[in-house]
């Protein structure tokens, strides 16, 4: 019984350092991606 909750335990620690490891990952692809737009919009405002 006492293996079962630690290897619970351990398997949900992992799984909550992976939402950590992934939300800011996420956060910041999605924040290049938005400065990417930009400068694409802006490189097109350039060449027309």
């Amino acid at each position: 019984m006492m293996k079962v909750l630690l290897f619970f335990e351990e398997t949900k620690s992992r799984k909550e350092t992976l939402a950590l490891g992934f939300f800011p990952a996420l956060l910041t692809a999605l924040w290049s991606a938005t400065l990417n737009l930009r400068n694409m919009e802006r490189l097109l405002t350039a060449i027309f």
